[in-house]
């Protein structure tokens, strides 16, 4: 009876011993799978990173050129929309012989071909207005040179078989200008003027100041670039060079293509820090394989001699109560480590049907309080809005007050009873019965009033207002013009000693509206348009440069999202432009985070 329990108790030591040897390798075999998968996926997962980031980025280049061109399209579509050049531009047609027409749209148009070179110096090169056969352009600043490629240029415009408002040319020594640069010139037709003779606006992009702006912003990323244009002629090559890249497979070439100048863009990037890694990462993998298959040859072959059977019975009413998401219990009718498992295991079994049931409740909780979340958040942008509107500067009723009270001494009831009738109309438009949006043809309206009061207490006397009829039902925030329009004179005009002029235009671009306001004020300093910009982009008002356009800005981005709002560009001493983007549908960002 004695040797009989002894030999018992060894058994069971001996049996605690090896199951304890077992879970030990099981763990460690456990984890070192784990550490296999993890390699694995985190090697496909860098190819894929890396391949995807180089093809992101290159393709940022050329949509950075497309950028460039749109934006120097949208100006040419200002032009051809101001009343001025239209006038100017038409009478020289009519009759160009006259010196009195060549003068005058020779000034206008010399005046406007530098606004456009001061706006887009970054890559033109010159520009000039061609009318009836002749060149307009400031040559104090481009010096022209031989008039026969000039004039063999000009016929083939004319000769062009084209409606198109824009076309790009292909690359060509610039012939009206100095004659060893290489440019691509971007042409905007004018025809809208009543005459069958067409109007051009031919602006110059320098391949090289083009070529090393992308550099400048791009190279960075890459080891290498290259830039051909539509003939296949090399106009940039830094980094490592195209050809070396082509013979070594350590490299790879990523070419994209821009669709409006027809440039091919190769962009190089060594693979060979990359491939080191990948290397790395297989040498680690094979090792995980080899300590993978020896650990599980000798854990088969210690579960298969002692206790194979009832583990795997016990594995099997787990992978089945996994698969059937069941908590029943395993039976196991033995005194010995299996049975004290299988109890454990029946315990767990119990414990997290108890958390099963708890987390469903606490998903249950969770879900009611993330609609309320929702639904705070909803009133309080509502909210933001409604108090953004409400801080509209009132300090113009009282100056409008003012006006009326001169108006009337000066002129008598008639202009007062006129000026009462226009404020009236600009506050009901404010007031707009509560709602927060309105037309874009009553807001256009609304700054147009305002405008036509402020010209009697300032003699305004050159502005104009431009509305793109497609756009015109479109609704809008209300109170978004006049703030910029309030701006451009007090910040703009009133300190300059110059003829004032103010443009207000609207017009569809894209899935875009786009509302510019354009004075010919004392501009901003570069300094401070940077600081402005950045401001407005970030979110954060600065009363100290006029609280309006920053209330303004912050009402859009509220309404649309953040992808919108306002943007200012100027030249110090010439103008300032105040230019608006919304989305052309007029559906406001419903899950805007705020």
């Amino acid at each position: 009876m004695w040797y009989h329990q002894e030999v018992m108790k060894r058994h069971n030591g001996s049996f605690l011993k090896e199951l304890f040897i077992s879970i030990l390798l099981i763990l460690v075999l456990s984890l070192i799978c784990l550490l296999f998968i993890s390699n694995h996926y985190y090697r496909e997962s860098m190819r894929e990173n890396h391949k995807e980031k180089i093809e992101n980025d290159s393709r940022l280049i050329s949509e950075m050129i497309g950028n460039q061109i749109m934006t120097l399209q949208l100006h040419a579509n200002t032009l051809g929309t101001d009343a001025n050049i239209k006038n100017y531009l038409t009478r020289y047609i009519s009759d160009s012989d006259n010196v009195l027409y060549y003068t005058e749209f020779g000034a206008y148009a010399i005046d406007r071909l530098n606004e456009i070179q001061l706006i887009f110096d970054s890559f033109l090169e010159s520009s000039a207005f061609i009318a009836a056969g002749e060149v307009f352009s400031n040559f104090q600043f481009y010096t022209q040179h031989d008039r026969t490629a000039a004039t063999a240029f000009i016929r083939t415009l004319y000769e062009e078989d084209t409606d198109r408002f824009m076309m790009i040319l292909p690359e060509m020594t610039n012939p009206i200008f100095q004659p060893e640069s290489s440019v691509i010139p971007i042409v905007f037709r004018y025809a809208a003027f009543d005459s069958s003779s067409p109007a051009f606006l031919v602006c110059f992009v320098s391949s090289a100041k083009l070529a090393l702006f992308i550099s400048d912003a791009y190279l960075s990323y890459f080891d290498g670039i290259a830039i051909r244009d539509q003939k296949g002629r090399m106009i940039l090559s830094d980094g490592v060079s195209e050809e070396k890249a082509g013979r070594s497979s350590r490299y790879s070439i990523f070419q994209t293509k821009d669709e409006l100048s027809g440039w091919s863009i190769n962009v190089i990037r060594d693979n060979m820090p990359f491939l080191r890694s990948i290397r790395e990462l297989y040498l680690i993998e094979t090792i995980l394989l080899c300590l993978i298959l020896a650990l599980a040859g000798g854990i088969i072959t210690m579960l298969y001699r002692r206790f194979t059977e009832p583990l795997k019975a016990l594995m099997e009413k787990m992978l089945d109560n996994s698969r059937n998401r069941q908590y029943q219990h395993f039976r196991y009718d033995g005194e010995n480590e299996i049975g004290t498992l299988a109890h454990c295991y029946n315990e767990v079994i119990d414990e997290v049907g108890d958390l099963v049931m708890t987390l469903n409740e606490k998903i249950e909780e969770l879900e009611e309080e993330k609609k309320q979340r929702e639904w705070e958040e909803e009133q309080k942008r509502r909210a933001e809005i409604k108090a953004l509107q409400a801080q509209i500067n009132p300090h113009f009723l009282y100056n409008a007050l003012n006006s009326i009270v001169w108006i009337t001494t000066e002129n008598g009831d008639e202009k007062a009873t006129e000026f009462t009738l226009r404020l009236a109309r600009y506050y009901h438009t404010s007031l707009s019965r509560g709602e927060e949006f309105i037309t874009l043809r009553d807001e256009m309206g609304h700054g147009k009033d305002y405008l036509w009061l402020q010209s009697h207490r300032y003699s305004i006397e050159d502005y104009d207002f431009s509305l793109d009829p497609a756009i015109k039902e479109v609704l809008v925030p209300k109170l978004i013009i006049q703030p910029l329009i309030e701006n451009a004179i007090y910040h703009g005009l009133k300190p300059s000693e110059r003829k004032w002029r103010i443009i207000v235009r609207a017009a569809k671009a894209g899935d875009r509206i786009i509302i510019s306001v354009y004075d010919n004020g004392v501009g901003i300093p570069p300094k401070r348009l940077q600081k402005l910009n950045s401001n407005l982009h970030d979110g954060i008002i600065d009363n100290k440069s006029g609280y309006g356009i920053y209330n303004v800005n912050s009402r859009i981005r509220l309404s649309y999202g953040q992808s919108y709002g306002l943007r200012i560009y100027s030249a110090e001493g010439y103008y300032t432009l105040s230019v608006l983007e919304l989305p052309a549908s007029g559906e406001t960002d419903e899950h805007t985070d705020h």
